[in-house]
């Protein structure tokens, strides 16, 4: 694609080889650097031109070959040694990775390309389902913005808007997404002084509302879809500078609303489709475990160090197919319609699930006093099931009823947040 370009091609390649590594932040503080140069390093990504980012030092590395006026390339004994061993360098920059590869990448901004192009759009059905299948790279590239045939099918502009929504994709991406780590997610490329986020110091800040919001888009968005419904809406909220928590939060939200319409309750049943509401429930859960909690001062602890966690299976709450001294045997009539309802579904780990797998409730329920207990570590796997577990001491027909209504009831009340709660 590069080559059909009539400018300085070895830029744009050191350029792409940067952008590819997408584990690595595209802009990292600098030595002696201040939060608030760092902030006008990103903006500056987005008030300029692709020749003018590509002549600058705005982007680590890219120009690391040059002295510091530009004149002339550096020898090996100009470039200032790192005092770190390689080893624990690279250590330093592996702490967090993306949570989307380069080629998921490449074609979220294509699409992001084309969405902008209203006569393209309105000429163009796209297949999100086969458009977003990287095995289809090349062949969608190709499609959409030809690369082959130079000087009679491409079109040289395009190539390069193309890679100046690339590299400020990156940049909106490091810093206004979570990235994955070994304690969950985490907004690694902010600070609490950084971007103009005014964030406060305790953990009901601005920040951390805004990445257990993005936590449960990303973990209950289909891998087919590669995320196009948060993304698009997130790179439309920058024009000049990178958003506040609040105002990204804001965008976020009322575009998951959007995107999402709320069956009715007996329609929640069973299978792959309750899926996103189990995880908005969690995430409503979350928000609201000081009012939910109020009385149980335990499980808000639990409740305020959830993490979100992919690749989740269903699981039902009183089993499918109890073992026989089971306190709840499914022998009436309509019991099928009680034991797949919503109220009587969370999603929890598959090795949970495996273990768990047609215990009764008095053991499940010890599963999660554990949490509560402190005699288990770590993130518990649904804030619905400890919900339940909480309220209830028996787990039988009407409890599963009276839980699916207040559970439904909660995600009733998560579209009517309009705005960040305090």
């Amino acid at each position: 694609m590069l080559r059909n370009l009539d400018c300085d091609v070895s830029s744009y390649m050191r350029l792409w080889n940067l952008l590819s590594g997408m584990n690595k932040l595209l802009i990292r503080k600098r030595e002696g650097e201040t939060e608030e140069q760092l902030r006008n390093r990103k903006n500056y990504i987005f008030s300029s031109e692709m020749d003018s980012i590509l002549s600058s030092e705005t982007i680590n590395g890219l120009r690391l070959y040059l002295r510091e006026d530009g004149s002339k390339p550096k020898s090996i004994r100009q470039i200032k040694a790192s005092p770190l061993t390689p080893k624990a360098h690279h250590e330093t920059e592996q702490n967090t990775s993306s949570v989307l590869t380069f080629p998921q990448l490449l074609l979220l901004t294509l699409y992001w390309k084309i969405k902008d192009g209203e006569k393209t759009a309105a000429e163009t059905k796209i297949v999100e389902t086969e458009f977003f299948n990287p095995a289809n790279l090349l062949e969608t590239f190709q499609k959409y913005l030809p690369f082959e045939g130079r000087m009679t099918h491409t079109n040289i502009e395009d190539i390069k808007d193309f890679m100046l929504r690339l590299t400020r994709a990156r940049v909106i991406f490091d810093s206004c997404f979570v990235r994955s780590s070994e304690w969950g997610y985490t907004l690694e490329g902010v600070s609490e002084e950084s971007l103009q986020f005014n964030v406060n110091a305790n953990q009901d800040g601005s920040l951390k509302k805004l990445q257990m919001l993005e936590a449960m888009m990303y973990v209950s968005t289909p891998s087919k879809y590669y995320d196009y419904r948060w993304f698009i809406p997130m790179v439309k909220t920058v024009s000049d500078r990178l958003p506040s928590p609040d105002e990204l939060w804001q965008k976020l939200k009322d575009a998951d609303d959007r995107s999402h319409t709320l069956p009715p309750l007996e329609d929640l049943s069973y299978g792959d489709r309750i899926r996103y509401w189990l995880w908005r429930l969690d995430y409503y859960i979350w928000s609201n475990r000081r009012v939910i909690f109020k009385d149980y001062p335990d499980a808000l602890r639990v409740a305020s160090n959830y993490s979100f966690v992919r690749n989740r299976s269903l699981e039902h709450v009183a089993p499918q197919h109890p073992e026989g001294n089971s306190t709840l045997q499914w022998n009436q009539a309509g019991d099928a319609v009680i034991r797949d309802s919503f109220g009587n579904m969370v999603m929890i780990s598959g090795g949970m699930n495996s273990s768990l797998r047609n215990q009764d409730y008095k053991v499940k329920k010890a599963h999660v006093q554990a949490y509560i207990s402190n005699s288990k570590n770590g993130s518990i796997e649904s804030l619905s099931l400890l919900a339940l577990n909480t309220f209830y001491d028996r787990w039988d027909r009407n409890t599963i009823m009276e839980y699916g209504e207040k559970a439904y009831k909660w995600l009733e009340e998560s579209f009517m947040i309009k705005e960040v709660q305090s």
